[in-house]
């Protein structure tokens, strides 16, 4: 295998087969059923891998308008028109388009800049957080087998959570996930985002909120942090918001940043810093949420999740679990340090588990939005299955 990334060298990289089903939440493997746990990484394929409307919907839009992105002088009419939506869905805020989570930490870490014009440049993150791979994405992150190899920015400061008074007025920017899924799902709570949001007034800090793994649906709303109450300066959406078969992310601002950042010249990308197949995307997944009423199935789904899983805790094949939104997290009572083999011992019963439970313990499951009785069914049996073996092997 000719390949490097995104796994090393030393490692086999396994091969989807060319002719590998594609099923509602996973795909045909030997003729058996897979469930992706991740649902394409984190939770990018929220309706699931057989939305083939939306795919049509894409392309054959993508026949009617010229590539043209709005880098300097020019615009689009989609991406006028997906702005004003978010705009509005927001209450306000000024989207800026990026490729992928990584950038759009990374246009969100220019747009700190240019609101404080060089005055201030310290921006501290949390322990346990994820915000990216590229340098300044991971320099905030408390991702410290990136920032181990790669090294940290020195504006980037990592603190704990209970660590608040480190914010000082010399600090530009805070950086916060709505929930630090590699922290363990960890619901930090209303009250805990008020006070960051009263320390930061107090002392002119933005706060940036890194909504890229919980937006599109997966607590109720369209976007996570919608359930603090609490506005931030800057947030950042991406993976689920466009349905998970075209790319794309934002980065979008309040009033009082934008005032400060739209006389100045914003470099972010060009060419392919956004593609306009990720910008139709996301207009046609608002539409289907919309029109087919989807996230009014968030309280069941949530219910009948945590039915199943407190059925497994009572046969006592997990220690616990706890979630945020459609995400849970399971408490293994046989913990598997190594993730090829936990990744090995789960795909033999049935269900991928993806790159994002490769760097903590327990085992992440994003439920998909759209699930019903087969999709739970399917992932009771091959659960117990799998747990029952590595329980035993206690």
């Amino acid at each position: 295998m000719k390949q490097l990334f995104p796994f090393s060298i030393n490692d086999p990289l396994p091969t989807v087969k060319k002719s590998t089903e594609i099923t509602k939440y996973g795909f045909k493997d030997d003729e058996r059923d897979i469930l992706d746990l991740g649902l394409g990484s984190s939770g990018c394929f929220l309706l699931g891998f057989k939305r083939t409307d939306l795919i049509d919907s894409v392309t054959d839009e993508l026949k009617k308008y010229p590539f043209c992105q709005g880098d300097f002088v020019t615009a689009n009419y989609l991406t006028t028109l997906l702005s004003q939506k978010l705009y509005n869905l927001s209450n306000g805020y000024y989207p800026m388009y990026s490729l992928s989570g990584s950038d759009a930490i990374e246009g969100a870490i220019k747009l700190v800049h240019m609101f404080h014009q060089g005055k201030k440049k310290k921006i501290i993150g949390f322990q346990h957080s994820y915000h990216g791979s590229t340098y300044m994405s991971s320099s905030v992150s408390g991702s410290e087998y990136i920032t181990n190899i790669f090294g940290r920015h020195n504006d980037c400061q990592i603190i704990s959570y209970d660590q608040l008074d480190q914010i000082d007025s010399d600090t530009a920017a805070v950086i916060i996930e709505t929930c630090s899924w590699q922290g363990g799902l960890i619901d930090l709570g209303q009250e805990y985002f008020q006070n960051l949001r009263d320390i930061c007034n107090k002392n002119n800090v933005l706060l940036v909120i890194d909504d890229i793994a919980f937006c599109g649906g997966k607590t109720g709303t369209l976007f996570g942090f919608e359930m603090y109450g609490v506005q931030p300066d800057i947030f950042c959406i991406g993976k689920g918001i466009t349905g998970g078969y075209f790319p794309l992310s934002a980065t979008l601002c309040n009033q009082r940043v934008a005032d400060v950042v739209k006389p100045q010249m914003l470099m972010h990308g060009f060419s392919y810093s956004f593609p306009m197949a990720g910008i139709i995307s996301v207009l046609k997944y608002l539409d289907i949420i919309e029109k087919e009423n989807i996230l009014s199935m968030h309280d069941t789904i949530i219910s009948t999740a945590r039915s199943l899983f407190d059925d497994l805790k009572n046969q006592k094949l997990i220690k616990d679990y706890r979630n945020f939104g459609v995400c849970f997290n399971l408490i293994l009572k046989t913990e598997i340090s190594n993730y090829l083999e936990k990744e090995s011992i789960f795909y033999k019963h049935g269900m991928h588990m993806g790159i994002w439970n490769s760097s903590r313990n327990g085992v992440l499951v994003m439920i998909p939005i759209t699930a019903e009785f087969d999709y739970f069914d399917s992932l009771k049996n091959k659960l117990v299955s799998v747990l029952s073996e590595t329980n035993s092997d206690c």
